[in-house]
């Protein structure tokens, strides 16, 4: 049998001998499994540390501060495993900080479409902190360093394809968006350096267009043909890594015509990586919204930055060990 029979008669197995079987085996899950026993952890997952004292105060005192907080435990019950699960939920959490932040900063109601909130969010809530606070830069910076070529291709082929009609409502407002950061020009380059006559790009074009993108977001200049560019200023490539990269992938995981991505034949140590990158990015901003909630409330800080900072290393490097293809 090919591997794509052996995965769909063990997805069966499941249905039918589900709870007795719970999961399916990948090669790409007992590499986890076997990695993880090897180095004596139990997670790749490092949380972020919050004082007690401080953080119950603060989370009596505001009844939505308290639901926002309970919401987002749901990210740890899907770890190590099903970091796609974990990223739905860490998605979830942050969408509703955003949602409550904005009507409590600026009177944003629930009809205001979130992607127009993405810039305020992106300039007046992370870029501010970040100017400010050595140790969120640091974070910033080491994160968007660890972003995968793979992430980025599902905001490169969103910027010039519709896949499908359930996801390209969404997609049509990520597009507008990327078109304000990326530029016009920018967008007809690449389709001219990069797509054929009848506006097709090949995987490897994908893949160097994504490479592109990850410069970007990592604030270096880079070249298309022979156009250069400078640069993006920092509130752009916070706004790129909200709207192109964490949005397009959750479009993608709520609306997009695809397999589950660690049940499937096509599940491999990157499609860990990719997810875990989604949820600990999307984790990131939840952390400094919900550190800008508190603040606003006048209350005690509970959330110290060095804590961010140590929780986003001390996971990426485990995903830079456990989930890579070059073992030791």
């Amino acid at each position: 049998m090919t591997i794509d029979e052996v995965i769909l008669g063990r997805q069966i197995t499941l249905n039918n001998n589900w709870p007795e079987i719970t999961d399916i085996e990948t090669e790409a899950m007992n590499y986890v499994r076997e990695r993880l026993a090897d180095r004596g952890l139990k997670q790749i997952l490092a949380t972020v540390k919050i004082d007690k004292t401080t953080a119950f105060a603060a989370l009596v005192s505001d009844k939505q501060l308290a639901k926002i907080f309970s919401s987002f435990l749901d990210v740890y019950d899907s770890l190590p495993y099903h970091p796609d699960l974990a990223f739905v939920a860490a998605w979830r959490s942050l969408e509703y900080t955003i949602r409550v932040y904005a009507d409590r900063a600026w009177g944003y109601k629930e009809d205001k479409p979130l992607h127009d909130i993405f810039r305020k969010i992106s300039s007046e809530v992370v870029e501010s902190l970040i100017n400010k606070e050595a140790d969120l830069k640091d974070t910033f910076e080491y994160l968007v360093s660890n972003t995968s070529i793979s992430a980025a291709r599902y905001t490169t082929v969103r910027l010039f394809y519709a896949k499908q009609l359930s996801v390209a409502p969404h997609i049509k407002f990520v597009r507008e968006r990327i078109e304000k950061v990326l530029s016009k020009d920018m967008l007809e380059v690449i389709k001219k350096v990069y797509m054929d006559e009848e506006g097709r790009m090949d995987t490897k074009n994908v893949i160097d267009v994504a490479r592109r993108l990850v410069r970007l977001l990592n604030g270096q200049d880079f070249q298309i043909g022979e156009t250069s560019y400078k640069p993006i200023p920092l509130c752009d490539r916070i706004e790129l890594l909200i709207s192109g990269i964490l949005y397009t992938s959750r479009c993608e995981r709520f609306h997009g015509d695809i397999y589950s991505p660690l049940k499937s034949s096509k599940t491999t140590l990157l499609t860990y990586y990719d997810y875990y990158f989604l949820t600990l990015t999307s984790m990131f901003f939840f952390w400094v919204t919900f550190y800008k909630l508190i603040e606003r409330n006048g209350d005690d800080q509970c959330i110290k930055f060095s804590n961010l900072k140590e929780s986003v290393i001390t996971t990426i490097d485990r995903m830079n060990d456990i989930l890579s293809n070059k073992q030791k």
